[in-house]
């Protein structure tokens, strides 16, 4: 019963919610609605994709694009000042292809202060980016990333270079809608 609800749930979020035009009354009703924690500042697109919204903490001043896929089923923490570009994917539950019963597993995500990830890009169960992490356009981060303000590119996705660590910028809203 309690997964019959939930699905009923996410598909009224998804399928009707998402597409109100108004950044105001989309986060409003996740707030009290459906008991996610957002902070202030915070733009959320429209049609951002949420499962499992109760179990995802977005801080203050972040953007996350449209058409972005956050799965809370295993928890999402988003700290402050994050950008996540449009068709960006965190993922915090899997199925073990190996287990005979096809069960499914996972971990948090937790995507710290002045991280971006650029478009496209896929954030993998269990997975921690450590403060200021920038991760490229289309790459896939399989493994906590620990170096504070560094670049990560690839499919597995390695860091590259460094970047620079005096940031004090704050996003507020800006979105595009697509």
């Amino acid at each position: 019963m309690k997964n019959i609800i939930q699905r009923i749930v996410n598909n009224f979020y998804n399928n009707i919610i998402t597409y109100i035009p108004s950044n105001f009354l989309r986060i409003l009703i996740l707030k009290y609605v459906f008991k996610m924690k957002i902070g202030i500042g915070v733009c959320l697109a429209p049609k951002v994709k949420i499962i499992n919204p109760w179990r995802i903490t977005i801080g203050n001043n972040c953007t996350i694009n449209s058409s972005v896929f956050l799965d809370g089923r295993g928890g999402i923490y988003i700290g402050n000042n994050v950008d996540i570009a449009w068709f960006s994917k965190i993922i915090t539950l899997k199925h073990d292809y190996n287990d005979k019963n096809y069960r499914a597993s996972g971990a948090s995500v937790i995507i710290s202060d002045y991280c971006c990830l650029a478009m496209s890009s896929t954030v993998l169960p269990g997975v921690k980016l450590a403060k200021g992490v920038v991760i490229g356009s289309s790459s896939v981060v399989t493994k906590s990333i620990s170096n504070e303000f560094v670049i990560c590119v690839g499919i597995p996705c390695v860091e590259i270079k460094k970047r620079n660590k005096e940031v004090n910028y704050k996003l507020k809203s800006r979105s595009v809608t697509i």
